[in-house]
């Protein structure tokens, strides 16, 4: 087993024998990097032949309710200040956590509604989010205005391709799902609104 999970490149933690056997005993609450790792595996090595990524997006769901607090570990930072969590103004009876996360495969996003609070977590490994990191860097250290302006303009064509990509995935869903596509559009759209009005009022 700790071989074949160093034989995966996207895989972000290595595991040891012993882990392994203390893990399959549940003799100890592991760290989520390396519980993804053995999750990762076991699922492509099962004659089923699941999808891992929901294998590994249901084991963490597991794994965060086994927590007896709210746990963070090194593949799972906060994105945002407590500043700007305390001002979102939608939902206020649901906290809500946005935390930068890394696992195998396209999703951008995992969404979790857990113990009455809502946790986002980013999947940094996400073509789009490694290439906003890169653009955001490159406007941090521009030497001229223009390689500034370079990066904005590349950071707008890429939000442009993720309301392309959305309107491209509601086209895949079935005709009886259309209604409800328009209503996450509607709520979607008022909801971020409202986060913008919010965090223009604090930057102020």
């Amino acid at each position: 087993m700790s071989q074949a999970v160093r034989e995966v490149d996207d895989l972000s933690d290595s595991v040891s024998h012993e882990t392994v056997a203390s893990m399959l005993r549940g003799s100890v609450l592991p760290k989520w990097s390396k519980l993804q790792a053995v999750t990762w595996v076991l699922a492509t090595w099962s004659i089923d032949r699941p999808d891992p990524d929901e294998i590994v997006r249901h084991m963490h769901r597991l794994w965060l309710a086994a927590q007896p607090d709210e746990v963070t570990d090194r593949t799972e930072q906060p994105l945002r200040s407590a500043k700007s969590h305390a001002a979102t103004p939608a939902r206020q009876d649901r906290p809500m956590a946005l935390m930068d996360a890394a696992w195998p495969g396209k999703d951008m996003l995992d969404i979790e509604h857990l113990k009455g609070q809502t946790i986002v977590k980013r999947n940094s490994r996400h073509p789009f989010h490694r290439r906003i990191d890169e653009l955001v860097a490159a406007a941090e250290a521009a030497s001229t205005v223009e390689e500034a302006r370079h990066a904005v303009r590349e950071l707008r064509e890429l939000l442009d391709l993720v309301f392309l990509a959305y309107a491209r995935a509601t086209s895949m869903l079935a005709d009886d799902s259309a209604e409800a596509a328009l209503d996450i559009g509607a709520y979607w759209g008022m909801f971020t609104a409202s986060y913008v009005e919010a965090f223009t009022k604090i930057d102020q």
